[in-house]
């Protein structure tokens, strides 16, 4: 084995060359993962607050469509009724005056 660790890679024989290179391989993903991993942790709490600021945001905007769709519903409801009330009181005075009307 020892004899083997000192020869150079051109003389390898063709199946351990192979092995060699899916190794150098295999340690270079790897190498790299543990960097992505690691740049990760690194900027992990900086985009922490980021993301919690873009939830909130996001979350009072939902609640100010949602008042706004409230209000809106609450305005049309409002002028229904307003509009029942005015064909209402506008019954009312007629007949009032109808039965004025004929009392004279």
């Amino acid at each position: 084995f020892a004899e083997r660790c000192q020869l150079p890679r051109d003389a390898l024989p063709p199946l351990t060359a192979a092995m060699c290179r899916s190794v150098a391989a295999l340690r270079s993903r790897r190498r790299m993962q543990q960097h992505r991993q690691l740049q990760s942790n690194a900027w992990a709490p900086l985009l922490q607050a980021e993301r919690l600021l873009l939830r909130s945001w996001r979350s009072e905007q939902a609640r100010q469509k949602s008042r706004a769709d409230f209000e809106v519903r609450n305005q049309q409801r409002f002028e229904l009724q307003w509009k029942r009330y005015e064909v209402g009181l506008e019954a009312f005075a007629r007949s009032r005056a109808t039965e004025k009307g004929k009392d004279r």
